[in-house]
Order: structure tokens, then sequence, then C-alpha cells
């Protein structure tokens, strides 16, 4: 409501005070990033006024500021804004046009200049545009900025606002120089995502369709969705293309299944009567005490935080239900070749994990599957929601 009152009849919505932009670091064309959270508070509160201003106000700054919102002028984390901006609000061939711009500033080395003049970096700006460059699919522009921003961070984890070049050691890198900000680490963590999801649908084709019945993996969750009773509610949790779950259909058809995996890509060909959605294993899109069974095949390791994962994992399911992980021993790791981002789990570490939400934990090493090529690849770790 208080942003509809800064709405001028123009669609330009201003700001109360000016103060804390300091000069040239930013611009109102910044406000188009509060437009699509307006948008979706107009579905969520069914206020169609809502979306009906975040629109009015987006026709306003194309139509009489787009030579600036295709400008890179101003700090690259505000310039960021916009870029996202446009893209959460559908302006998707707008985004990748300015973006194309920003990749011109972009170095051999990765690094995009925290303003078009500079070569100090911002590393809150690098970060965005790294994901903005993901969900746009300009993937060497994104790999190269987001691989250039890791390197930047700090021994505690965490990222100052800005770095010196080391193109140029003699400039002045004014934006929090020496001060470690919330926002990078925030900005970081999406542009994980968007990075994990733009691999995972680049090479959805790749993924398995089919799990043979008397792999051991799929016997373990047959066994106990099958001690289940009346309509259960069971989640597999990182789907993938849906294997397990079509084998579930023939062999428990009483249950009502639910798909969640971080692509949508990669659902598509799971059927009816399975409930889609996409989320991640730290970010499940459904409410507290939902699922009577969750079980999670090989997606853990993609998870970015362990412990995080396996709350989730309980915050959904209800109270006595079952929790499932079956993923791969770091006892084998060098066994395979693993991507970047994967981890394989320490048997008692994971245990613990699930120890503070889970009772009646229990541990099962080398659970066969396939053509079992490597011993003790795989584990199950199964417990009790709390």
């Amino acid at each position: 409501d208080w942003i509809l009152q800064q709405i001028e009849e123009s669609g330009r919505l201003v700001t109360p005070t000016e103060d804390a932009w300091g000069g040239g670091i930013c611009s109102e064309l910044i406000h188009l990033y509060c437009l699509s959270p307006l948008a979706e508070a107009a579905e969520k509160l069914k206020k169609p006024a809502y979306r009906e201003a975040a629109y009015k106000v987006l026709q306003y700054y194309k139509a009489n500021e787009n030579e600036k919102i295709m400008d890179f002028h101003m700090l690259s984390h505000f310039y960021a804004y916009i870029m996202e901006a446009l893209l959460d609000m559908g302006e998707r061939d707008l985004a990748e046009q300015a973006m194309q711009k920003v990749a011109l500033t972009q170095k051999e080395n990765g690094a995009v200049p925290a303003y078009p003049d500079v070569d100090w970096v911002c590393s809150t700006g690098m970060f965005q545009f790294a994901l903005v460059w993901f969900r746009l699919g300009m993937a060497e522009y994104a790999q190269k900025a987001f691989a250039y921003a890791c390197k930047l961070q700090n021994e505690s984890g965490g990222w100052y606002g800005s770095y010196l070049s080391e193109l140029n050691a003699r400039e002045d890198n004014f934006y929090f120089p020496a001060e470690e900000i919330s926002w990078a680490v925030k900005y970081f963590l999406d542009a994980l995502f968007y990075k994990h999801l733009y691999e995972f649908e680049k090479t959805a084709d790749l993924f398995a369709e089919e799990i043979g019945k008397d792999d051991e993996r799929y016997q373990i969750v047959r066994k106990h969705v099958s001690a289940l009773s009346g309509q259960a509610a069971v989640l597999d949790i990182g789907c993938g293309k849906g294997r397990y779950l079509k084998n579930l259909l023939a062999d428990v058809p009483g249950c009502q299944y639910y798909a969640v995996d971080l692509s949508q890509r990669v659902m598509h060909k799971i059927a009816d009567p399975v409930i889609k959605k996409q989320g991640s294993l730290t970010m499940i899109p459904y409410e507290n005490d939902f699922f009577d069974l969750v079980y999670t095949c090989e997606a853990l390791e993609h998870a970015v935080d362990i412990r995080s994962a396996v709350r989730e994992l309980a915050r959904v399911t209800k109270k006595g239900g079952k929790i499932i992980i079956i993923d791969k021993s770091n006892a084998q790791l060098g066994a395979l070749e693993i991507g970047e981002w994967e981890q394989w789990f320490d048997e008692e570490q994971l245990k613990a994990f699930m120890e503070e939400v889970c009772s009646d934990d229990q541990v099962a090493e080398d659970v066969g599957y396939e053509d079992h090529r490597v011993r003790g690849l795989f584990s199950s770790w199964i417990g009790v929601a709390k």
C-alpha cells in the first residue's frame, strides 16, 4: 500500500528521499526491482490493483527511460537489480539486449567492472550479473563471472563489497572495500541456484528415466511406501524424471504422489496423477507436516547446506512419518568422477544431522545398484520424524 502511494499518475515510482543514494551510484530505475513482488502480492492477497500498479510502473520506465535502462551507467550492483527485475517482469528480450552490452565490458578473466570506466569490481554486482546471464542462457559470460567472484571469497567465507583488480591496483574502490556485506552472500547463493538450474536443464536429456525394480535403492523406497495406509502423501524430492515414481505408481497405486525438482524441464515427462512443483532440498514448496513419507535419492549430494536440507525434509514430514535418504558414501571418493558442486557423505555425520530431527535412525551401507561396479558406493539413512 505504501508503494502504491509513491506512484505518480504517470506511472513514475518516486522515493521520499535520495539522501542515501550517493552521487551516481544508482537511480530510481532500481525501483523496478520491487515490481514483481508487488505483482505476486496481488495474487496472494487477491488485490488486482497491485498487479495493475506494477505494470503501470514498468510501462512508464520502458517508455520514458529506455535509453538509461539499456545503458550500464551506475554501480553494477544496482544496474543488476534492473536486469533481474526485467526478467522477473517478463521482459526477457530487453534484459538480453542490455546484458549483451554488459558482456562487452567483461574482461578475459571473467571480471566485470563496478562501473564501465573502472577496473575494480563489486562482488555483489558480479554475482548478480552471473545469475542474470545464467537465467538468459548466456552461460559463457555467467560461468566466467561466477568463477571470478568466487575466487574473491575471504577466508571467513564472506566477501567485501568491492575488490581492486589485479590489472590496476592504484584505483579507489570505494564500495565497502573492507566490510563484509550480507548481500554478496545472498547473491552468491542466488547465482549458485541459477547455475545449478542451468546445468541441470542443459543435461536433462542425460537423466535416467528408468530404474529396475530389483535395484536395492528402489526396493528400500517401495518397502516403506508399501507399509503406508490409505491415501498417504509421498514426496520424491530431487525426483529427476520420476523413475522411482513411475515404478511406485504401478506397485503401490493407493498413495498420492508428489514430485519436486530444481528443473521443470527435467520433470516434464512425469504424468498425472503425480503433483509436480519446482523447488529444492532447502526450499520445499509445501507447508509443515504435509507428507507421510519423504524420500530423496542421489539429490542431497547437490544441496548447498546439508544440515538445513535435512531439517527441511523433516519440516514437511508429519510427526511419525518416514524420511529416507539414499546417496553416495564418501568412503568411496575417487571411485567415480564427480561434479564440481557434488558431495558424498560420511555415514555418521549425516546420521547425526538426522538424529536432530528424527528418531529410530538407521544407516545401511553398501546398498546395491545397477551393475554394482563400485561396492559400497550407496548408503541409506532412514528415520522417523519427531
